[in-house]
């Protein structure tokens, strides 16, 4: 008969239930903080032809605990991690304030946006919270 092999783990939870009142009300004022960090970066990062993209950067859920930050275009994601093959374009493309017709384009490297803003507001974000959160506000 093969033997099983199993792992019980108990968390006590009573310290964090009593920082918990104290550290949320300061946590979503840090969320909100950076929140708008996060959108400035980004909208900073963002390559600019025509501005669409940089002006459609936006908070689009902003609660308590938690935030989304998402662009509004639909190249946005293109954009962030580039596109590494030859596609095909069915409709006008604007170049460098003319409109052309092209039937294959070669593709193109990222141009992060998002990426440095998550990077840069994520550092800042714990070293602000962890004092508090280990302080207990």
């Amino acid at each position: 008969m093969a033997g099983f092999f199993g792992v019980s783990v108990t968390v006590d939870t009573h310290v964090l239930d009593g920082l918990r009142p104290k550290v949320r009300p300061v946590t979503a004022a840090l969320i909100k903080k950076h929140a708008v960090q996060f959108e400035s970066i980004a909208k900073q990062r963002a390559p600019i032809d025509l501005g669409n993209l940089v002006n459609s950067i936006h908070i689009e859920n902003l609660t308590e605990l938690s935030a989304t930050i998402q662009d509004g275009v639909e190249y946005g994601v293109y954009q962030e991690f580039g596109v590494n093959h030859p596609y095909t374009i069915d409709s006008p493309v604007n170049i460098k304030g003319n409109w052309v017709y092209i039937k294959t384009h070669p593709g193109f490297a990222p141009q992060p946006f998002f990426t440095p803003a998550a990077e840069a507001v994520g550092k800042s974000y714990f070293v602000e919270f962890f004092p508090i959160f280990l302080g207990g506000a």
